[in-house]
């Protein structure tokens, strides 16, 4: 049976207030100096630029696109993670002077869709609409948390082939996961929403463990470990019962 429309929305509002947490932290990246501690991989901003690249150019050779579209696909890409960057920055900030926490929860579930027409728009102005399709699935996602596992990945020192192997896999994560976030938040599903990224990044470990050591996988799993155990793929948290 399908949730009440209040409560569907009810629960849309507490899946992104599950997520502020993981918001400050994206905005915290960019105000952190190059070189400085960064704890759970809360990297610099050069790095969230690192990160998109190598995104971007997965997409890109998964599409087989020409160095022209590809450096197209790039810059589209960037720009449009530093466009949400700034709205969720500036959402954050009002939320913080305010007070109003349940209200900046509403306003941010209107980010994501905003920003993701935006770069579909962007998308379609040089790449068939198949493609962009395709791109969109996991670029449009703007998943904080994949920034942190394609970081992670590279920081391991792999061999190119091993390396892009692996960002392949963590591109089929963030289409996945995002996939199944949406589905689960547009119907009212909040159990759902908490299993979709916990399903996908369980998948992605297991292709991970067949390509990387034992040793590298510990590493690239503390590196990407949610903040105090949970972030994007754990969703809200329910309120203890009296």
């Amino acid at each position: 049976m399908k949730p009440h429309p209040a409560r569907r929305r009810l629960i849309h509002v507490g899946a992104t207030a599950g997520l502020v947490w993981g918001c400050l932290v994206a905005a915290a990246i960019a105000q952190r100096p190059a070189g400085a501690p960064a704890g759970r991989l809360q990297a610099a901003s050069g790095q969230l630029d690192r990160a998109t690249r190598l995104q971007a150019e997965t997409v890109a050779r998964e599409l087989d696109l020409s160095e022209e579209l590809r450096g197209k696909l790039v810059a589209a890409y960037q720009e449009a993670r530093r466009a949400h960057q700034a709205s969720t920055r500036e959402q954050l900030r009002e939320a913080v002077t305010g007070g109003d926490r349940r209200g900046a929860a509403r306003e941010m579930l209107q980010l994501n869709p905003e920003h993701r027409q935006k770069l579909e728009a962007a998308l379609k102005g040089f790449l068939t609409e198949e493609q962009a399709t395709r791109a969109l699935a996991s670029l449009g996602s703007f998943d904080r948390q994949w920034d942190r596992m394609v970081i992670a990945l590279a920081d391991l020192g792999l061999a190119e082939e091993k390396l892009e192997v692996g960002l392949s896999h963590l591109n089929a994560y963030a289409a996945a996961a995002d996939q199944g976030r949406r589905s689960a938040a547009g119907a009212g599903d909040l159990r759902g929403f908490r299993s979709a990224a916990q399903e996908a990044r369980s998948k992605l470990e297991g292709e991970l463990a067949q390509l990387l050591t034992e040793e590298q996988l510990k590493k690239w799993k503390d590196e990407t470990a949610a903040p105090m155990g949970r972030g994007a793929e754990s969703g809200p948290r329910r309120r203890a019962q009296p």
